[in-house]
């Protein structure tokens, strides 16, 4: 009995993983390359915002925040218990794709130039090019796991076939005392706030002591303007922040802000408590806005 229900359950998955691969794909599975000494292990599985919980468990709910619409994973085995695995995420849009790559770079890496930006640690390789977040792993590769990631992650950056270029906002912060590899893309929920959406930030100063520039990016005038009065509100701050100029801010919860208002962006400083905090560079951020 207990061997009729084993097999009950490895068939019942075999059709589950069946069902994920057979689910439409915008990722042509040719994408996937030949990796010498691995070949590939099965076919391509594909999961959907319904199913990718069942990848990853409570890792999904991040991913879904930045407009998951679909991953699809090749497994590759040298017979060996060696094995690689080339995940591909499809997030809509630049923005997003940076946006989960900026939430899930580790603090210490090496930098690699494969799509826009690449980071490797040991067994790890992961970057991200145009709609595309894209992650490469490899379990007892050796002293050859960099070259077969590095090498699989480039061939993979170049069937991909997307623009290499970074989100525009990106190019909005000043250079000057930036903390380089520091920027984030936050979707929603900055400071803690649900109307503030869409976040740009990068890092300056001291990297025991940073602060962070940040841009709002509201749909219109309209839209920001009651995200300013919501925030007013919650607050409890009298004065006219849609006004020209810079509004110094006593958060409560945050502490102290710095915000400045142009259009339908919100420029900022967060944590200007700092004493090497640089307002010049607010200045040229929102300078800098469309």
């Amino acid at each position: 009995m207990k061997v009729k229900k084993h097999i009950f359950y490895l068939l019942l998955s075999c059709f589950i993983l069946s069902a994920y691969s057979a689910a439409g794909s915008s990722i042509n599975k040719n994408i996937f390359p030949d990796i010498s000494g691995f070949p590939k292990s099965g076919d391509v599985v594909t999961y959907k915002p319904e199913t990718l919980f069942e990848f990853m468990n409570g890792a999904a709910e991040l991913y879904h925040l930045y407009d998951f619409a679909e991953m699809n994973v090749q497994v590759y085995d040298d017979k060996k218990d060696n094995t690689v695995n080339i995940e591909i995420y499809d997030h809509q849009n630049s923005s997003n794709a940076f946006g989960i790559y900026s939430q899930e770079r580790p603090y210490e890496c090496e930098y690699l130039s494969i799509g826009t930006q690449a980071n490797y640690m040991e067994g790890y390789l992961n970057f991200y090019q145009g709609r595309y977040y894209v992650k490469l792993s490899g379990y007892d590769l050796g002293d050859k796991g960099r070259e077969i990631l590095t090498a699989a992650a480039k061939a993979v950056s170049e069937k991909l076939k997307e623009k290499s270029s970074p989100p525009e906002a990106l190019g909005l912060f000043p250079d000057s005392n930036k903390i380089k590899n520091k920027e984030e893309y936050i979707t929603k929920d900055f400071l803690g706030y649900s109307y503030f959406k869409n976040v740009f930030t990068a890092s300056y100063g001291d990297p025991e002591s940073a602060y962070k520039l940040f841009i709002i990016e509201a749909p219109d005038r309209a839209s920001l303007e009651s995200s300013i009065n919501a925030y007013k509100k919650d607050i409890g701050f009298k004065q006219d922040i849609l006004k020209d100029g810079m509004h110094e801010i006593e958060d409560p919860y945050q502490g102290k802000l710095i915000i400045s208002v142009k259009g339908n962006y919100i420029a900022g400083i967060l944590n200007p408590d700092n004493a090497k905090v640089n307002k010049d560079l607010l200045k040229q951020l929102t300078s800098n806005l469309k």
